[in-house]
């Protein structure tokens, strides 16, 4: 009786052993299969993830990079605090010291060694923000992201981009700093009251090794109190060299305006362009002349004289244009001189007939006109 009594025990416990050894089998399948579910959806994720590495470019003086991606997967991406941003660049330092920076999240604005979020937009040219999903990164969007290095980034060298999602898929992309515009001449302008004044590149001037001459805008900050520029709030350094800055003063005294200027990419300034008003040149001599009767003479600056209180307006840009000619004989240099012509005994005079004669003229310094003025001709 008591061998049947162990055998029972023996056979029960082999069927128990067995029994669990069974539901231990199945739950292990049941978890081996949940596994490989899981992993080929995570293979599938992966596999349809896909970054497409767009543009960079250097803002802020070499402070701040902005960079684009596209999505060109079919997997909605999120979790932005999660992903692994680096930046492999070289510094301004002397010497230069090259780095390969991790950069934190941060939600906000980035502060040096972070990165954030920019904006989602749904056109490649980022000025399109989604409007739906707001917050992820859907398939055919555009991530725009702004990252700080903790150093500024070099002239002279290039700067590298690496982007990690979460689920490992990456993406890289490669740019330079951009050489900022120089502003190569800023000598301010002079007009005439109430008239115009054309700002040509003698005038105003920049230039950039990296951009065309309509790439480079120099947009207004504050505009003439007392005229008005032809072109608005803006205009470009091919603008200027086309003749087409115009400046037309409206007011009644010295002006200025003052422009930031930039190449798409950089901005410097603020900048001031000085304008003022011309002053008009004076007759101070018009004594007229004694000559004999059939001979000629010289018209000195003792006789005639036109002074101008702008320095840059010396004798030769005081012209004089004969507006009604000696009716009784001639002038050696015709319908215009200028003052400096006077000055060197230039112009002369010759007289042809017995009867005393005079001619008529007015004097420009480029801007004003004044006159019109005699100059009387005694015979003897």
């Amino acid at each position: 009786m008591e061998n049947v009594l162990v055998a029972v025990v023996i056979i029960f416990l082999v069927l128990f052993g067995v029994l669990t050894l069974s539901t231990a089998f199945l739950n292990a399948q049941d978890e081996i299969f949940t596994t490989w579910d899981q992993v080929q959806s995570l293979e599938m994720e992966i596999t349809s993830t896909h970054l497409t590495a767009h543009i960079a470019r250097v803002l802020d003086n070499g402070a701040l990079v902005e960079a684009r991606f596209f999505n060109t997967g079919s997997v909605r991406l999120t979790d932005f605090d999660r992903w692994d941003v680096i930046m492999d660049y070289c510094d301004e330092a002397t010497p230069t010291v090259c780095r390969s920076q991790y950069l934190e999240y941060n939600s906000g604005n980035p502060a040096a060694g972070e990165w954030s979020v920019e904006g989602l937009y749904t056109d490649q040219a980022a000025t399109d923000p989604e409007r739906f999903d707001q917050g992820i990164f859907n398939p055919d969007e555009v991530l725009l992201l702004h990252l700080r290095p903790s150093s500024t980034i070099s002239l002279d060298e290039p700067f590298q981009v690496t982007v990690i999602t979460p689920n490992g898929i990456g993406a890289s992309l490669q740019g330079a700093r951009n050489t900022p515009p120089v502003l190569d001449l800023n000598l301010g302008i002079r007009t005439a009251a109430n008239g115009s004044a054309t700002i040509d590149s003698t005038d105003l001037s920049a230039s950039d090794v990296d951009n065309a001459p309509n790439e480079i805008l120099f947009s207004i900050f504050s505009a003439p109190a007392q005229g008005i520029l032809s072109t608005g709030s803006e205009f470009s350094q091919a603008q200027i060299e086309a003749g087409d800055v115009v400046y037309t003063h409206t007011g009644t005294g010295n002006d200025a305006f003052q422009f930031f200027m930039n190449d798409g990419i950089d901005v410097l300034g603020p900048y001031t362009v000085n304008i003022t008003l011309n002053t008009e040149p004076t007759l101070a001599i018009n004594t007229g002349m004694v000559i004999l009767l059939n001979s000629a003479a010289i018209i000195t600056s003792t006789m005639l004289q036109v002074t101008d209180a702008d320095t840059e307006d010396v004798a030769a840009r005081l012209v004089y244009t004969v507006t009604q000619f000696p009716a009784n004989g001639t002038l050696s240099l015709g319908s215009s001189f200028t003052q400096e012509d006077i000055d060197s005994n230039n112009l002369s005079y010759t007289h042809l007939t017995d009867t005393a004669d005079l001619f008529k003229f007015v004097v420009s310094d480029g801007f004003d006109v004044i006159g019109e003025f005699t100059f009387i001709i005694t015979t003897v």
